[in-house]
């Protein structure tokens, strides 16, 4: 019996990424596939979007869509949204044979087998209604939404202080398990 290699093409849809932090990412997820799995990441050229609202979702779906289009036409078994807002998920999925998955999706269906309620961790404010929204189209009963909260710090922001990043994230996620009664919790972005 021959065994294939199962091919993924994961769209990360920040743009502006270097090669050498796409590579990094995808280090790191090949620590949790198969070795026969190929994986690759790639991100928009055409924008410089760091998706952090719903207008950046819009402006970046028609070139994800492409680079979707463009993966399924080179042979790869499967796309990959490396994101938790999932841009233009729903057009790649109506225009693609292959499957389609959403980071965000994966995400919150991974949470509710692991834990009754699971909360959401997202960069601002702004952003919680969305997320909540979010959740009701994810095919999640909603009622196991423990809480959406914001860390206050915009996503072009995180990481430039890890201590900092770190510091915020591990604070909001003790108020939503000992305030809210998370069991688990989602980095939201």
């Amino acid at each position: 019996m021959v065994e294939s290699v199962l091919k993924i093409d994961i769209i990360n849809p920040d743009s502006g990424m270097t090669r050498q932090e796409l590579s990094r990412r995808v280090a790191l997820l090949k620590r949790c596939a198969r070795a026969d799995t190929e994986l690759t990441m790639e991100c928009p050229r055409e924008n410089n979007i760091c998706v952090d609202s719903l207008l950046d979702v819009a402006l970046d779906a028609p070139e994800i869509i492409k680079m979707a289009q463009r993966a399924e036409k080179n042979g790869f078994d499967a796309v990959g949204l490396y994101c938790f807002s999932d841009p233009g998920i729903a057009a790649c999925r109506e225009c693609l044979s292959i499957p389609v998955i959403g980071g965000g999706q994966a995400a919150i269906l991974t949470a509710a087998c692991l834990g009754n309620r699971f909360s959401i961790l997202t960069t601002s404010q702004r952003r919680i209604s969305q997320k909540r929204e979010f959740v009701r189209g994810s095919g999640v009963d909603y009622t196991r939404l423990a809480s959406v909260r914001s860390v206050g710090l915009p996503v072009e922001r995180a990481g430039r202080d890890p201590d900092e990043t770190i510091r915020r994230l591990t604070a909001a996620a003790a108020q939503c398990v000992e305030q809210d009664g998370a069991d688990v919790v989602i980095l939201g972005c």
